[in-house]
């Protein structure tokens, strides 16, 4: 099945325009993968990894404590939230479908975009969650194919985020609310192309004063000056 295609079943509605849900589904990825895992408020695309100079690339650190029992160090629990929360945006965005579970958004992603991710997905989840149980595991074969999933994971996240630029640039060009979203989510994940660039310093424009803040703020992050 297309992936891209206007598969139409965004929660059992099927209309030409875009569900507000859409919205609060794909910045959900900027939670886990920027605020959690990167601690960081606002993201430079293309993203680097958490911790470059660390065996697992920074994935694996605990970050959340509540999830884990006293005296662990490392999971990878917070890996694979962000990363099905991840894949559950892109099948709102590329498929209109919407899913409230991780097994589901792994299943879904096979059904409605099997792409060249759908193998990192499964295997990460299967393994992640069902065989280690977000543990590091302790055998080093095992230790082994979790690193090379984590090597990986930095361009699924900047393959996400290319695909979510295109959804931000083209609510930059909708309705006040939708270019007030976008503006405000640009103030969090910073693009410096020329597209960006040009529809924000038009967005500074706008009638709607909220919009042009915004947009003067987004502009302003990655060093373009309205005109």
């Amino acid at each position: 099945m297309d992936g891209d295609a206007a598969v139409c079943r965004a929660r059992g509605r099927c209309t030409g325009e875009r569900p507000a849900d859409q919205r609060d589904v794909t910045w959900s990825p900027y939670r886990f993968l920027g605020q959690v895992i990167r601690e960081r408020l606002v993201l430079a695309y293309p993203l680097t990894y958490p911790h470059a100079g660390d065996r697992f690339y920074g994935y694996t650190k605990k970050r959340i404590a509540a999830w884990y029992p006293a005296g662990i160090e490392q999971g990878t629990k917070e890996l694979i939230t962000g990363v099905t929360r991840t894949a559950t945006a892109l099948l709102a965005l590329r498929a209109q479908q919407y899913v409230g579970t991780k097994s589901a958004s792994i299943r879904l992603y096979r059904d409605y975009i099997a792409d060249e991710w759908t193998e990192y997905l499964e295997t990460l989840y299967r393994k992640g969650k069902s065989e280690w149980q977000y543990a590091v595991p302790d055998h080093p074969a095992d230790q082994q194919l979790l690193r090379e999933l984590c090597q990986h994971t930095l361009a699924f996240e900047n393959q996400y985020f290319q695909h979510y630029r295109t959804y931000l640039l083209d609510l930059l060009q909708g309705t006040d609310d939708e270019r007030l979203f976008a503006a405000e989510r640009l103030t969090q994940v910073v693009y410096t192309d020329d597209a960006i660039a040009d529809m924000l310093r038009a967005n500074t424009q706008a009638a709607r004063a909220e919009v042009r803040a915004a947009s003067a703020q987004a502009l302003a992050l990655i060093g373009r000056a309205p005109e």
